[in-house]
């Protein structure tokens, strides 16, 4: 029995969707899910940490106290507009960490 070059195309083609439908199986039991369930729940604390910013700007004491919420707020923004992107992640870090 010839497992290499042996069987035609029609065994590669076989082999070929069984591999695609595996792999979508995987994508939308497990990872679609997993990836919509992280977003989801990044996006609520990031929507709930500007709340919790503009709360603490309108009780701060002193001017200083509010430009240091004002920056950290503009932070959480500009992270939550980043979204997934690792590189505008690091571009918010490198723009308001001080």
């Amino acid at each position: 029995m010839v497992f290499y070059g042996g069987g035609g195309w029609k065994y590669w083609f076989a082999g070929l969707v069984v591999s695609v439908g595996i792999f979508a199986v995987i994508y939308f039991t497990v990872i679609k899910p997993t990836t919509d369930t992280a977003n989801r729940a990044l996006n609520q604390s990031l929507h709930q940490a500007h709340q919790q910013f503009q709360q603490a700007e309108k009780q701060a004491p002193d001017a200083q106290s509010k430009q240091e919420l004002s920056q950290a707020e503009k932070l959480t923004a500009c992270l939550q507009d980043a979204g997934t992107d690792v590189s505008k992640v690091q571009d918010c870090q490198a723009e308001f960490t001080p």
